[in-house]
């Protein structure tokens, strides 16, 4: 059984505003991860918001997700997707770094 554990916000968007996105974009997946993330967002009072536009919503195999969230491009996935699409490179140091002990700890 998976459990959202940790979540770190990074950027200008509120704890409640990156959940309402997690839940939004993982709702509409049948992974057990994706469960999981909406699971801890309604355990923090956050539900799926009827008021944000989901388009294109694309599962992406050993990745995440992808969709169009509001007119912008979103993604929610693992290193590997952010490698592949050039923005783990784009990391500050300090949040590379965290993003690779959580891959080395079996996170996403």
């Amino acid at each position: 059984m998976f459990q959202l554990l940790e979540l770190r916000e990074i950027g200008k968007m509120s704890r409640r505003e990156v959940l309402e996105y997690l839940a939004l974009m993982e709702a509409p997946a049948s992974h057990p991860l994706s469960e999981a993330i909406v699971k801890g967002a309604l355990n923090e009072g956050v539900s799926i918001p009827k008021h944000i536009e989901l388009k294109d919503h694309t599962l992406l195999p050993g990745e995440g997700i992808t969709a169009v969230v509001n007119g912008k491009t979103v993604h929610v996935g693992n290193k590997k997707l952010f490698q592949r699409i050039g923005l783990y490179d784009k990391l500050p140091t300090e949040h590379a770094a965290l993003v690779d002990e959580w891959a080395n700890a079996g996170g996403t």
